[in-house]
């Protein structure tokens, strides 16, 4: 028997983690589009979860942004790159 384990997506942006969170509608999103509660309808369904994390854990930045070489280290040791 397989164990089922849920996929975590893990936010350092405390908005979107609210946003996905709770399904009712606000007035600060009504400017977004409906096919742009992809995520949102995931985590109500079950399929994944999202936790936030502090933008000093967010190992997609390497991707994104230039970090000194200790930094670096870091990020590419938790992403197990060698």
């Amino acid at each position: 028997m397989k164990l089922k384990h849920t996929p975590v997506l893990q936010v350092d942006n405390s908005a979107a983690v609210k946003l996905a969170q709770n399904p009712e509608f606000h007035r600060c999103t009504k400017h977004i589009d409906v096919k742009y509660f992809f995520v949102r309808e995931k985590v109500v369904d079950g399929s994944i979860d999202i936790c936030q994390i502090s933008t000093e854990q967010q190992v997609a930045d390497i991707m994104t942004k230039p970090f000194d070489k200790v930094r670096l280290t870091n990020m590419c040791d938790r992403m197990q790159l060698v």
